[in-house]
């Protein structure tokens, strides 16, 4: 017989078979990542609809010596406070509305609800009990994410 070079086809496939378990726990892995970086945009979003709230705050202490206690979205929105929030689990744009708001208590914002199309941060945890409503802005945590 000559001197053959070359692999035979138990070695190729043993080769193909480990590369398979290496992408399988590869894209396992990305696709937790992908998650939790959603959760941290939507999460960060809570932040801005914080943050137009406190600005709307300040303004109506300004101008009236008082503001509302609740400040939605929709009216952030009809104020030209806020800019339309854009979803990152869906990619779609949330309808501006009173389900997410933020709780203000005197001229400072103290919570946080924010509902999207398939999660919502309007809840967290204190010792083993899980607290629906507004989050304090502490709590306002991608871990807070939860499905609708």
């Amino acid at each position: 017989m000559r001197n053959q070079k070359g692999y035979t086809l138990i070695e190729l496939l043993a080769t193909v078979m480990i590369l398979a378990i290496i992408a399988a726990i590869a894209v396992i892995g990305i696709g937790r990542v992908i998650e939790k970086s959603k959760e941290q945009a939507f999460a960060a979003d809570a932040l801005a609809l914080k943050s137009a709230a406190a600005l709307y705050v300040k303004d109506q202490w300004a101008r009236t010596g008082a503001a509302p206690e609740n400040i939605s979205y929709a009216l952030l929105y009809e104020e030209g406070m806020l800019e339309p929030i854009q979803d990152p689990f869906t990619g779609k744009l949330l309808s501006p509305s009173n389900e997410s708001y933020a709780v203000a208590n005197g001229d400072k914002i103290v919570a946080v609800c924010l509902r999207g199309q398939t999660k919502a941060l309007c809840s967290h945890k204190k010792g083993d009990r899980v607290i629906e409503g507004p989050v304090p802005i502490a709590e306002l945590k991608a871990e807070n994410v939860k499905n609708k």
